[in-house]
């Protein structure tokens, strides 16, 4: 397996060099640099470079990432359109999808909510990708899930060879659990997630498919609340994420208790 990314920043680019090395891979082509830009993009005998699994938690919003009118490039990453200059997120991920393989290629970015419903040349760009049929699946996630980024983000998951002409939309929340102002998915539900997106699991309350059409009914808006729709008796249908929500809360609870036991004997101690 090859490993190559690249990240602008020099502490982000040290920590995914040190992960890397820590998980076996080679942190030889990680580079510290902003791939929007032209001369960044990695390349091959056959123009830009491609791989089987493009992953990334692009930055959210990223102003002036390019010029106001910029020059054509050689590459062909902005041809289902040119994103806003005020706002990078299809940017990021028209070059994800440029740079996914022609066969095997697929990839997730973690994006914040506005991208799947904004309109404009951003909801162009999303039609686009949508007719083309390259929109896998979509999986809305909590709030508080991502450190400095308290809104709601989503996984937008993408492969080039699909057999279906369908996209799975699955409502994550309920599968989180809070802990030290944190939300996070417990094992079970990971695994549920994963087992959905394998097998194309549509549950009432937590997951549904949706056709191109239907989708273009709904103005090719990706947001998961327009096709999984919340049960009226019970939001979260895993019992399995029950049951871990339900210890964690009985563990604060205990913390708790003892906390307040604590504090309690000081004061009989002082009063005594």
């Amino acid at each position: 397996i090859s490993l190559f990314g690249s990240e602008p920043h020099p502490t982000a680019w040290a920590l995914a060099k040190v992960s890397a090395l820590y998980y076996g891979f080679s942190s030889e082509h990680i580079s510290m640099s902003d791939s929007l830009q032209p001369e960044n993009v990695l390349e091959s005998e056959e123009g830009q470079r491609k791989f089987d699994v493009v992953i990334a938690h692009p930055p959210w919003g990223a102003k002036d990432w390019r010029a106001e009118n910029p020059p054509p490039e050689r590459h062909e990453r902005f041809r289902r359109g040119m994103p806003p200059k005020n706002n990078g997120d299809y940017a990021y991920l028209l070059h994800m999808v440029a740079s996914m393989k022609a066969d095997s290629g697929r990839m997730v970015a973690i994006v914040s909510s506005g991208v799947l419903s904004r309109g404009a040349q951003e909801g162009r760009i999303r039609m686009g990708l949508l007719k083309d049929n390259l929109v896998d699946a979509v999986i809305a996630l909590p709030e508080k899930m991502f450190q400095g980024r308290p809104v709601a983000g989503a996984m937008l998951v993408m492969r080039r060879q699909r057999s279906s002409q369908e996209v799975l939309f699955i409502d994550a929340r309920g599968f989180a659990t809070g802990a030290g102002g944190k939300n996070t998915f417990s094992p079970q539900g990971i695994d549920w997630i994963a087992e959905a997106c394998a097998a194309r699991t549509a549950k009432a309350g937590v997951s549904a498919l949706a056709s191109i059409e239907k989708i273009a009914e709904n103005g090719y808006s990706l947001s998961v609340s327009l096709y999984v729709r919340a049960e009226q008796e019970n939001t979260s249908t895993d019992i399995h994420a029950i049951r871990y929500r339900r210890k964690k809360l009985n563990d604060e609870l205990g913390d708790i208790n003892q906390r307040i036991d604590t504090l309690l004997d000081a004061s009989l101690a002082r009063a005594s």
